[in-house]
């Protein structure tokens, strides 16, 4: 690692705060460097016909324009692809060939000699005639075609293939037959402007596994364009720090596609990429571009420095996901969250009605505690390194300042109770099964209607991630015990149930079978005696 990419504690110190580093170009040059080192490891894995005519090509790329150049290496979705061939090469061992996608270097350096203005002659691959060029756009030529020429003019481009001849335009967002050219996003509100690729084509945008080509009709580029106007104008003028370091991280927006629960998305091999669902306001959207921007921003000081040195297989509990996450995982979440507090503490503090205020009141206190808790976690733990120690002391007292920020008590209400239930939900599902004595009593009021046993509250709101333990609520842990056995529980309790809920489920299966419960007292489907918020827990 060059001197000068390591991180200084001016640049830990300033991104703990939640902003960009000290020297703006850190992360940019980080993540660059990590793509140039993945193509070395690429060519040094195996040399095929066709990479070793992208690597030469790219090579004279360099030489003509080194913007063009950084340009192709700093799509994000070229590092996504390159870490995908590194990995399947070394996965596939030494002399195995490598993977087919290992081609597609070949369309990298075209598009980027495209964008030089040279003049170039390179074979690509087509996957069932569509040819997609980084940055550029979709060339379709006819279905089965698997290999095209692509050539540059000292201008426009040709691309020749399946006995069809696609021309692509010098000027970016130029359309022409069979070709859709990559959109842009260009907004500008309160002096600040936004500029990012709208990528719905590239294989690799997502991360992970390749993915077809989605070309956009101007319908939905009109959709994405005036959301991202309407997010851009609120965090430019409410937010004008978190707007630019948006601007400096984001560089390409990624319509989510396929099943999924998620409504924005990062990808730590993709830097700068951000996954979106359509959003229902402005305000929520430009939350996402603040939260999945942290992430970019966290993925690309990995590439530059080392913050945690933990052992494999650590899980723990994260406060805002489902699953037992890995210390990784743990910082990851909370530097993304961090921003998020920050953005709703931001709008907490502005006037607005009633309704606005009291929503960003209770996001600001939702995540404050459960974040300063994590941090705190990992600050306490051997696991940082001297940058991690640097950065996390840092985010300590950010949110420590923030802890002073007055809030409203019904908002302050709602947080806790949003927190309680996550942590009820998550136990319920990943913590050791509860002592016996335990599960009779759970099982017990279940049945009967009846408040959830002290104990049982004690230890369903114990944060398995050695944060202090909260105070039980009742009131909030039988509802979620209550929804977590009736959706476990059927004619027999499901089998490979995890946590607490197979003991408990097969303890009120058998007091259902009991004859004194087929009156329905101890049904899975009643309800009515379910205890309010307000009751206390039994002795």
């Amino acid at each position: 690692m060059s001197r000068f990419l390591a991180p200084t504690r001016a640049d830990l110190e300033s991104l703990g705060r939640g902003d960009g580093p000290a020297r703006p170009e850190l992360l940019r040059e980080g993540a660059r460097s990590r793509t140039l080192l993945l193509l070395r490891a690429l060519k040094d894995l195996g040399d095929d016909d066709r990479t070793a005519a992208g690597l030469a090509l790219l090579a004279d790329v360099q030489r003509h324009s080194p913007a063009a150049f950084a340009a192709a290496l700093d799509l994000p979705a070229t590092g996504a692809w390159a870490a995908y061939c590194v990995r399947a090469a070394t996965a596939a061992g030494p002399g195995a060939p490598l993977p087919p996608e290992a081609a597609d270097l070949a369309a990298l350096a075209g598009a980027a000699a495209h964008r030089a203005g040279m003049r170039y002659r390179i074979t690509v691959p087509a996957r069932d005639g569509a040819v997609v060029l980084p940055g550029l756009g979709l060339a379709v030529l006819p279905p089965g075609t698997a290999l095209a020429e692509l050539r540059g003019e000292g201008g426009a481009s040709v691309l020749c293939g399946g006995g069809r001849t696609v021309r692509i335009p010098r000027a970016a967002e130029a359309e022409a037959p069979g070709w859709h050219p990559e959109p842009r996003i260009r907004v500008t509100a309160a002096g600040r402007t936004l500029d990012v690729r709208l990528d719905s084509l590239h294989p690799f945008r997502q991360g992970g596994a390749p993915l077809p080509p989605r070309p956009l009709d101007a319908e939905r580029r009109r959709a994405w364009r005036d959301s991202t106007a309407a997010a851009w104008a609120l965090l430019a003028e409410r937010h004008p720090a978190r707007a630019r370091d948006v601007a400096a991280t984001v560089a390409s927006v990624v319509p989510l596609t396929g099943p999924s629960s998620w409504t924005s998305a990062s990808y730590g091999d993709a830097v700068g990429a951000v996954g979106l669902s359509p959003h229902p306001d402005a305000r929520s959207l430009a939350a996402a571009l603040v939260h999945e921007a942290q992430h970019s921003k966290l993925s690309a000081l990995l590439t530059v420095a080392d913050l945690l040195d933990a052992p494999p297989g650590l899980r723990a509990y994260a406060p805002w996901r489902d699953d037992p996450r890995p210390p990784a995982g743990l910082l990851q979440g909370a530097y993304a969250f961090l921003a998020v507090t920050g953005f709703w503490r931001d709008e907490a503090l502005r006037a607005g009605t009633d309704e606005e205020v009291h929503t960003a009141q209770t996001h600001f206190a939702r995540w404050l505690r459960p974040t300063a808790d994590t941090v705190a976690v990992l600050a306490r733990s051997p696991w940082p390194t001297a940058e991690g120690r640097l950065l996390l002391d840092a985010m300590r007292r950010t949110l420590a300042d923030w802890a002073t920020t007055r809030i409203a008590p019904d908002a302050a209400a709602a947080a806790r109770s949003a927190a309680a239930a996550h942590r009820v939900r998550w136990r319920l599902r990943h913590a050791p099964a509860p002592p016996r004595a335990v599960v009779e009593a759970l099982a017990a009021a279940y049945g009967a209607g009846l408040p959830v046993p002290r104990e049982a509250a004690r230890l369903l709101h114990r944060s398995p991630a050695l944060t202090p333990d909260a105070e039980p609520d009742p009131g909030t842990a039988m509802p979620e015990l209550v929804h977590a056995v009736r959706q476990a529980a059927g004619p027999a309790p499901a089998p490979g149930l995890p946590g607490w809920l197979r003991p408990v489920v097969e303890r009120c299966a058998a007091l259902r079978a009991e004859p004194k419960n087929h009156d329905g007292g101890g049904s899975m489907s009643h309800s009515a005696r379910m205890p309010s918020a307000a009751a206390r827990a039994s002795g």
